[in-house]
């Protein structure tokens, strides 16, 4: 691809990110609520997860992931990442399962809801706790939060894991966004969330009045 080309891939970043953002917001909408009725009735039936096991837990979901990113038909360019929603869809849901189990195994999974999902989620990406959970030595305060300012939160959340795919996949790997940057970013990203998630679990969690 020539110079030209390619310097037009970068120009319509800024239109990728906005459109991924709007996606991905409402995406984390549906997946935060679905996954916690889902997995508390997973647990009504099934073991919970030995803390033992959490590092290979941690590594299934990485390497699952990988494998659903992997098999994604990218097509070239930025926009390749609006073609795939629907396996970052599935990235995100098995990182938000990932969590609850960690905390299943820590047997936290009785007080884990929406507020205390998303700061973790938010930390595990780096983009800090949206205001939501402080580590205090060995303890984690959680800092409840209303409807309004969920909603808001997870606005912001949506643009900053559009901005962290972005600088993963696109910046690296113009002019074409494929398997192999998909599969490394849902990899490396599902890792990092599940190392927090162990972090954070393991440690006494106390809730505070909501803000």
């Amino acid at each position: 691809m020539n110079q030209t080309t390619e310097n037009e891939q970068k120009a319509n970043i800024p239109e990728v990110k906005k459109e991924l953002s709007a996606q991905i917001t409402q995406i984390l909408e549906n997946l935060f609520d679905s996954v916690l009725f889902e997995r508390k009735m997973h647990y009504k039936e099934h073991e919970r997860p030995m803390e033992q096991g959490i590092d290979a837990l941690i590594d299934k979901y990485a390497y699952l992931n990988a494998g659903i990113s992997a098999a994604a038909n990218a097509v070239p360019g930025p926009w390749g990442l609006i073609a795939v929603i629907p396996e970052i869809t599935l990235v995100i849901r098995n990182q938000l399962c990932m969590i609850y189990d960690i905390a299943a195994a820590y047997k936290k999974d009785k007080i884990i809801d929406k507020t205390l999902l998303m700061a973790v989620f938010a930390v595990g990406i780096g983009g800090g706790a949206l205001g939501l959970l402080i580590v205090h030595g060995g303890k984690v305060i959680v800092k409840r939060a209303a409807l309004r300012v969920i909603q808001k939160l997870i606005i912001i959340l949506g643009g900053q894991v559009t901005q962290k795919l972005i600088k993963a996949v696109i910046a690296k790997w113009l002019p074409v966004v494929g398997p192999v940057a998909m599969a490394t970013w849902a990899q490396i990203t599902t890792k990092k969330i599940g190392k927090k998630a162990k972090e954070i679990f393991s440690k006494e969690i106390d809730f505070q009045s909501e803000i």
